[in-house]
């Protein structure tokens, strides 16, 4: 019996009057009408989002008392099912015995049930109107499985690209979509070997299948296709991708350039419209980023830099290398190129060090200041190695024939910005907590919020471009010791200072900012070796102060003594607390800086587990400090009993830190009844990782 590949399922009834089987194009076809109302579906919630922070910035620049809060019918009603779907997505499954979480989803429900859906549709799509228990339809529902594979590549590239059509119109960034690109994969290789498997099955009644690959290519090109794309599925999995993320990006392009080719050879000349498809999206997406990266470094399209002569007139990105750290380095471009948001980040590229590569890294500074900064941990590969030349350049001496030492100052090139989040000035109270290096996202919205309140406070009612409706901002940062607290301290206590100030002036506004040092991981993420010990060492690494405005502190006026101590009085625990001269535990035996810190526990002694347990940075001694890790409810409730219109929760940290802030938002979104006739507000949570 001959078996052609290039056959297909086609319409009308069978010889034995069966069921109208619909043809596969038309399967396809409605597979993308559903994709299209999905998409559809989230740029309709991107716009109405749009036009709800348009009305509420409106209403704040005409003096309405509660503009955050939804008045109308319909915006009640929308509040009400945002509130709803929100407590069923932010949960994370987990699984508990004895009292204890044993496992936990890296996906929150949501995440999960739009890629079962995807699931179900594709199999639906896969199986409609065939009866499977009818072996000579076996070869049938393989031909269509096969096209509905076909399918899913356009998808897939659409959520792969930096230049996200996909995300332009939700109103998500590439990366917010990059784990549904992984699993939209993951779906198109079930399809593929649910494909491959009726085949199988149906060469098999005449044992059929060693004859059927040796013979015949199109089936030899199929299999080295789904070989590919196991691979691809395999080393996509976390623990393989972070084995080295450099190898990773090169073998992934590599092995779907080699994926889409062996498909272009197994399927006809009629579908191979789904290859070029993805091709062209390929392409759009890395012209878009290449004349993007043109543009931000080269000279020629900088005022600043026109009339420069040499090197200095053609590349226009340089950057300061510092070390902060045994672990950290301080990265500074001054008069960067272009402009950005607070939160957002960038792809940094230094050739010098690292020929063809670029990397992530989220901008510390705001555009006021001048500079774009980053603060990065050194891990392995291209973070190691700029950790490296800023210690070289720093530390190594001059010798007598050198007239100076290495400069650490290096060409380089950067791509974006990306990110994309919704305006938190427009929710009424706000609560930023991060994990460690998530301050680096923290802080710059801290230090926004505070300056949107500046015109406020003079007086005049602001324009809706200037217009802030939040009225209460909490900030939180757990570190796994006091050294980390210094990367940030002056432009924290700067924002806590002149925040003080305005809501001094503004009834029913405030400001709060907790530090809090522990050594659980589950909030900081790792060990850290920033220690005394580096102190000893490595003497004037830490002697940089650490501050992000370091090259204008002396253009700043200090805080008054006085306004800084009003400031320390007022907060949980004061940093004059006994320290103790080594390990100190809790009554059940636990270290001091493990213990769960509530709004009634009593202010804990300073631990010095993982270094010395008072900082060395006298503005880090003023910011309000306490030792142990904080309690979630403690710290996002209050600020919800307090709100009179919607919340935004923000979390920066570790994986395990921003699940457990998710879910402590759903759950109290629950317990309160938000929009459910008690009169408590919505609660909107936005989480970002350290993993990438």
């Amino acid at each position: 019996m001959d078996h052609d590949h290039h056959g297909g399922s086609s319409g009308g009834s069978d010889i034995f009057g069966g069921p109208i089987l619909p043809d596969n194009g038309y399967m396809q076809r409605m597979y993308w009408a559903v994709i299209g109302s999905a998409i559809g579906l989230g740029t309709f919630i991107n716009i109405l989002n749009r036009l709800i922070c348009r009305q509420r910035l409106s209403a704040s620049a005409n003096g309405h008392r509660c503009p955050a809060q939804p008045l109308s019918l319909f915006t009640r009603s929308w509040a009400t099912l945002t509130a709803i779907t929100r407590e069923i997505s932010y949960e994370t499954p987990a699984v508990r015995w004895a009292g204890k979480r044993r496992w936990s989803s890296s996906l929150a429900l949501g995440p999960i049930l739009l890629v079962l859906a995807n699931v179900f549709v594709l199999l639906g799509f896969c199986f409609y109107k065939f009866n499977l228990k009818d072996p000579w339809q076996w070869e049938d529902v393989g031909y269509r499985t096969g096209c509905i594979t076909l399918a899913q590549l356009p998808l897939i590239f659409l959520l792969a690209g930096k230049k996200n059509l996909v995300g332009y119109l939700t109103g998500s960034s590439y990366e917010r979509l990059n784990w549904l690109h992984r699993w939209a994969a993951r779906c198109l290789f079930l399809t593929a070997t649910i494909h491959m498997g009726y085949w199988f099955t149906s060469w098999n009644r005449w044992k059929y299948i060693g004859e059927k690959v040796a013979t015949d290519p199109i089936t030899r090109k199929g299999l080295g296709a789904w070989g590919v794309l196991f691979w691809i599925v395999l080393s996509s999995l976390s623990p393989i991708r972070g084995l080295s993320y450099e190898v990773f990006v090169v073998q992934h392009l590599i092995s779907f350039a080699g994926f889409l080719a062996a498909v272009y050879l197994h399927i006809p000349a009629a579908m191979r419209l789904w290859i070029w498809i993805p091709v062209g999206l390929f392409a759009f997406d890395r012209l878009c980023r290449w004349l993007n990266t043109v543009y931000l470094n080269l000279s020629i399209f900088r005022r600043d830099k026109k009339g420069l002569q040499g090197l200095e007139s053609f590349w226009a990105c340089k950057a300061d290398f510092v070390p902060v750290s045994e672990k950290y380095t301080r990265i500074t471009i001054p008069k960067p190129p272009t402009s950005w948001k607070p939160g957002q980040h960038v792809f940094l590229a230094c050739h010098s060090m690292l020929p063809g590569q670029s990397h992530p890294f989220t901008i510390s500074s705001l555009p006021s200041d001048n500079k774009m900064e980053f603060l990065v941990r050194a891990e392995k590969g291209a973070t190691k190695y700029f950790l490296n030349h800023a210690e070289k350049c720093q530390y190594l001496p001059s010798t007598e024939s050198d007239t100076e030492k290495p400069t650490s100052t290096r060409t380089v090139a950067i791509e974006g910005p990306y990110g994309s989040m919704r305006p938190l000035h427009q929710f009424d109270t706000v609560t930023l907590i991060a994990g460690s290096t998530g301050a680096t996202f923290t802080v710059p919205l801290l230090r926004d919020l505070v300056r949107r309140w500046a015109p406020v406070n003079k007086g005049s009612p602001p324009a809706r471009s200037q217009a802030i409706i939040t009225r209460r901002i909490r900030f939180v940062w757990i570190v796994r010791n006091t050294h980390q607290l210094e990367w940030f301290s002056e432009q924290i206590e700067e924002a806590l200072i002149e925040g003080k100030r305005i809501v001094s002036n503004q009834p029913c506004w405030d400001i709060n900012i907790d530090l809090f040092v522990t050594c659980d991981e589950k909030m900081t993420g790792g060990i850290d070796t920033t220690s005394s010990k580096s102190t000893d060492q490595a003497g004037p690494r830490l002697s940089t102060s650490l501050a992000v405005d370091s090259s204008s502190s002396s253009a700043r006026k200090e805080p008054k003594v006085s306004e800084s101590e009003n400031l320390n009085s007022s907060s949980s625990s004061s940093t004059s607390d006994p320290q103790p001269q080594s390990h100190s535990y809790g009554s059940n035996g636990t270290c001091c800086c493990r213990t769960t810190i509530s709004s009634s526990s009593n202010p804990q002694p300073r631990c010095n587990c993982h270094g010395p347990s008072s900082p060395s940075n006298s503005t880090t001694k003023r910011l309000p400090t306490s030792t142990g890790r904080p309690s979630l409810r403690d710290i996002i409730l209050p600020e919800l009993e307090m709100a009179i219109g919607e919340s935004a929760v923000v979390v920066c940290g570790p994986p395990a830190l921003v699940r457990d802030v998710r879910t402590m938002a759903a759950r109290l979104s629950d317990e309160r009844a938000v929009h459910k006739g008690s009169g408590a507000q919505g609660v909107w949570v936005w989480g970002e990782g350290f993993s990438y």
